[in-house]
């Protein structure tokens, strides 16, 4: 049976290979931020639907093709990002929004009607956030050292009865499935 199953195996893995193909050149162009030293880190970049580009540096950048804008104002607390403060950059069609997760004020909205930035409540502390994903209309996040959140009525709440789930970092979705990464029990499935 084996013998069957692996040629059929990798030929199947070749068909996938070979449907793979890439141009022969890649051409990039090199474009600064201004105002940023051009060794920064960039923590995250992220294309929204209206075919803007953002990316999270030492504050929140949008670049339309030609000019950037900085979003560093974070409402109703007029608080600013810090240094490497924006951990992540996910897209809500549901709500049209931006969504960025941050070390200081967990996660916090773009919203385009508006052109500013709102911090999301959080009715357990403001954890500091590794990770957003949409699923399947929801949004969940995850906090290394405070455990497993979704947004609920557009407040931040922690998950209580996910308490197996230890210091979470990411999270992926495959199917119908939401895949998480812990550190101490590897790779779960919710």
């Amino acid at each position: 049976m084996s013998r069957i199953l692996t040629p059929a195996i990798l030929s199947l893995f070749y068909i996938t290979l070979s449907a793979q193909t890439l141009p022969d050149n890649f051409f990039f162009e090199q474009i600064s931020v201004p105002g940023t030293i051009q060794s920064a880190i960039t923590e995250d970049i992220l294309q929204d639907p209206y075919g803007m580009l953002w990316l999270g540096k030492d504050a929140l950048y949008r670049y339309n093709g030609r000019d950037f804008t900085k979003y560093d104002m974070i409402l109703p607390d007029s608080g600013l990002f810090s240094t490497r403060e924006i951990t992540r950059l996910r897209w809500d069609h549901a709500r049209d929004r931006l969504l960025i997760g941050t070390r200081n004020y967990g996660i916090v909205q773009y919203d385009y009607k508006t052109d500013k930035m709102h911090k999301l409540p959080s009715r357990d502390g403001v954890p500091i956030i590794n990770d957003i994903t949409v699923y399947n209309g929801e949004i969940w996040a995850t906090s290394f050292p405070s455990g497993f959140f979704k947004v609920v009525n557009d407040t931040l709440v922690r998950v209580h009865n996910l308490s197996d789930f230890h210091q979470p970092t990411r999270m992926a979705i495959a199917g119908n499935d939401l895949w998480m990464v812990c550190q101490r029990c590897g790779c779960c499935s919710g």
